[in-house]
């Protein structure tokens, strides 16, 4: 995704207009407009600091497109704790069948397949987080 894209996306998440960009930055308005039509043109690091900061958003996030892993454990935990009981107990299986695959699939194999799009670490991590919640709430 593009810069351009991202902050388009970002701009519609937090409901900011453009006009209500230009004034949180104070960036010019022919400078945003730039940033909206190109898909090549970047902001210098002072005007990614300034659009970052009016989008709540990391400027790594905006100017490469990258998350940090505490950002998304944050956004999973946003997510696990408006979920049910019942859901997140489902994924917490889901998390152990995910794990027993990879353990005992040979490379290639379905098991692996399913996993392409996540190392084995961040599965489990997401699993660690949800057997902590599941702990957690049962006191």
């Amino acid at each position: 995704m593009s810069f351009k894209n991202r902050l388009k996306y970002l701009m519609k998440k937090k409901s900011v207009s453009r006009k209500e960009l230009i004034y949180r930055t104070g960036v010019k308005s022919s400078v945003i407009d730039s940033f909206l039509q190109s898909e090549i043109l970047l902001p210098r690091a002072d005007q990614a600091i300034l659009i970052a900061e009016a989008l709540d958003c990391p400027v790594e996030y905006l100017i490469l497109g990258r998350i940090s892993r505490q950002e998304l454990i944050n956004d999973f935990l946003k997510i696990l704790f408006e979920l049910s009981r019942d859901r997140v107990v489902e994924l917490y299986e889901m998390g152990k069948m995910f794990l027993r695959l990879d353990s005992v699939s040979p490379k290639g194999k379905e098991g692996e397949m399913l996993l392409i799009f996540l190392p084995n670490r961040s599965i489990g991590n997401l699993f660690y987080l949800l057997h902590k919640y599941l702990n957690q709430n049962d006191r």
